[in-house]
């Protein structure tokens, strides 16, 4: 969207749209469940993907996801702390899982994953299909909109090494 005199509306005021929303191209901190599907763009091993949505699903939005040809998805799946989180400050209460190879779809409760799953050192909970529900495929809209949620393991902070007593000044 763009105003009258052709700038981008948050390009005045630091990154912020009207009404105090971050442009969709920075890091988010969502507090209120998006009205439209969105996709949730991550950085994994250093490369943006976008394997997350917020969709609009039986009569509410949820985090949703699609598979098709991934390995290592026969089991279990693995969902970002940083998804997580942000799909709980949306106010999101539930995951669903679409195979669209198997035309199969699963969900659970987010409290569910958070209660049940495992998280590992990699900063992603992983959940084994058997505590998923297993429920009528569906499809849902494209989302047009992106979010970025960021890195999915935080960078170290980096810090000042203090000096061995008697070296220095």
């Amino acid at each position: 969207m763009l105003r009258r005199n052709g700038a981008r509306p948050w390009a005045a005021t630091g990154g912020r749209a009207a009404g105090g929303a971050v442009a969709a191209n920075r890091p988010h901190n969502y507090s209120t469940t998006p009205r439209q599907p969105v996709a949730l763009e991550i950085v994994k091993a250093g490369r943006p993907i976008r394997p997350y949505k917020v969709v609009p699903l039986d009569g509410q939005m949820v985090l949703a996801q699609v598979v098709r040809h991934q390995a290592g998805t026969e089991k279990a799946i693995s969902i970002p702390m940083i998804v997580l989180d942000f799909a709980e400050r949306a106010g999101i209460r539930w995951y669903y899982h679409r195979n669209d190879r198997t035309m199969t779809m699963r969900r659970i409760p987010l409290s569910g994953i958070r209660r049940r799953g495992n998280l590992r050192a990699d900063h992603e909970v992983y959940i084994p299909f058997d505590f998923m529900e297993e429920v009528p495929w569906q499809s849902w809209p494209w989302a047009k909109r992106v979010i970025s949620l960021g890195p999915t393991v935080p960078e170290p902070a980096g810090h000042q090494l203090s000096l061995l007593p008697g070296f220095g000044g």
